[in-house]
């Protein structure tokens, strides 16, 4: 489907999206494999390895964006951004749930249980400085991701659970990028 951007050139309504989509669906199964791979042994760097991949994922979004804004001429509505980051979020996603199950189904299937054992390990250490509530939610979660990993109802709730997350955060961001044109025609 083709849209006019401002100078009247026809425009693709979802290449951005699709694009900035495989792109950011390589970006993520780039740092899920650096995270399994070498993040594991520690709770600590496991999380930091989560946020940064996040971040970065986020900073894809913004990118697509941004693109898509520049592509319509600098112009673009909400809708019209939300639009090619949700493409994105979509693609991002997939990619995750398609890899993580491959990745801990079948090439390291004994990886959950390494990391339960040492975040375990960790929560035994930490568990004088960590109230009771805390400490039972910790340990219950580990169970959860533990059978939740072996299934595909596990990845699809996670799949949903992570397309909710990311679409709010699409919003806010298609939110700050938008500009709309001006009323007379001229930009300033």
């Amino acid at each position: 489907m083709q849209i006019e951007n401002k100078d009247g050139a026809s425009v693709s309504k979802f290449g951005t999206g699709i694009k900035f989509g495989i792109i950011t669906a390589v970006v993520y199964v780039l740092l899920l494999l650096i995270q399994y791979m070498f993040c594991g042994g520690s709770p600590v760097t496991f999380t930091a390895a989560k946020i940064m991949g996040f971040v970065i994922i986020i900073g894809c979004f913004i990118l697509a964006a941004i693109a898509r804004r520049k592509e319509l001429g600098g112009f673009a509505e909400l809708k019209e951004l939300f639009q090619t980051i949700f493409i994105v979020i979509i693609f991002a996603e997939l990619a995750f749930v398609i890899f993580s199950f491959i990745y801990l189904n079948f090439i390291d299937p004994m990886f959950m249980e390494r990391y339960t054992q040492t975040v375990l390990v960790f929560l035994e250490d930490k568990k004088a400085g960590i109230p009771k509530d805390t400490y039972d939610e910790q340990i219950k979660a580990l169970a959860d991701a533990k059978t939740d990993h072996k299934s595909i109802v596990g990845f699809l709730r996670q799949f949903v659970n992570s397309i909710v997350l990311d679409s709010v955060i699409g919003l806010i961001i298609a939110f700050a990028i938008k500009r709309k044109r001006p009323e007379n025609g001229y930009s300033l």
